[in-house]
C-alpha cells in the first residue's frame, strides 16, 4: 500500500512541475507581449510627435489635389 501511495504522490508532484512550468512560461510569453506593445506605442508616438511638428514647421502646399479620373466614360 505504501508503494501506491508513493506512486500516486509522484504522479501528482509530477503533474504540478509541469502545471507549474506551464504558468511560469505563460506568465513570461505575457510580459514579453506587454512589452513589445508598450515599445510599439511608445515609437508610435514619439513617431507621431514628429511628424506634427514637422507638419507645423512645413507650410502646406498651394497644389489643389486632384481627384482621381476614373476610365469610364458617361454614356
Amino acid at each position: 500500500m505504501k508503494s501506491m501511495h508513493s506512486l500516486l504522490r509522484q504522479n501528482a508532484e509530477i503533474a504540478f512541475e509541469k502545471t507549474q512550468l506551464q504558468s511560469s512560461v505563460h506568465t513570461r510569453i505575457s510580459n514579453e507581449i506587454e512589452e513589445n506593445v508598450k515599445l510599439r506605442d511608445e515609437k508610435t508616438a514619439r513617431l507621431k510627435a514628429q511628424r506634427l511638428a514637422q507638419a507645423a514647421i512645413t507650410p502646406p502646399s498651394k497644389t489643389k489635389k486632384s481627384k482621381p479620373k476614373s476610365n469610364i466614360k458617361p454614356h
